[in-house]
């Protein structure tokens, strides 16, 4: 009986420090905060497709029927990540539902934070599906003469004709920005 008891410690405690040495799952606020709220979750910086799939998890909290409609980055990094440690750069992801008729907005910060809340504003926005990811889309700015900046801000919208970034580039010890259009089509 002793050793029973022994062998069920021993499974409980390996267990115990088995999960705790995995790292964090990233859980979406429950239905009843999920109309407006802040959290310091883990939840890593990333590309605007890395920090997609969190952003999706918080969607279908909010309501099953999303559509992602835009995404907008502010003081992201040369490699098209929010920068860690700076809780002003920030991706931001906005939904529409076309059944209740209103909007979504999620905001994922470099100090790993996020936050979230239902807008009244519904626009019928043009869904957004498959895009290149946003370090892609500097990369082809780039090429096309975005000149290099201290941070990056970035929007991606679809027209009616097709997915695009725009991305604007704080030009260093100046006051002003270049900025340049991205086709962010994944099959163009």
């Amino acid at each position: 009986m002793l050793k029973n008891k022994f062998l069920k410690i021993s499974f409980v405690t390996l267990l115990l420090f088995s999960n705790s040495c995995k790292e964090k799952e990233f859980i979406p606020p429950n239905s009843k905060s999920v109309k407006m709220g802040s959290a310091d979750r883990i939840v890593p910086t990333g590309t605007a497709k890395q920090l997609l799939k969190y952003a999706n998890k918080m969607a279908e909290v909010w309501n099953k029927k999303y559509s992602l409609i835009s995404i907008n980055g502010s003081l992201i990094g040369i490699d098209g990540y929010n920068k860690s440690g700076d809780k002003l750069s920030k991706w931001m992801f906005n939904y529409e539902s076309s059944e209740t008729k209103t909007g979504y907005s999620i905001v994922f910060n470099g100090d790993n934070s996020v936050s979230w809340v239902e807008v009244s504003s519904y626009n019928n926005g043009n869904p957004i599906k498959d895009f290149i990811d946003s370090s892609e889309a500097l990369d082809k700015a780039f090429k096309e003469g975005l000149k290099e900046g201290e941070y990056y801000t970035m929007e991606l919208y679809n027209n009616k004709k097709g997915f695009n970034w725009t991305i604007g580039s704080k030009i260093k010890e100046e006051n002003k920005y270049d900025i340049k259009l991205v086709v962010a089509n994944e099959n163009k």
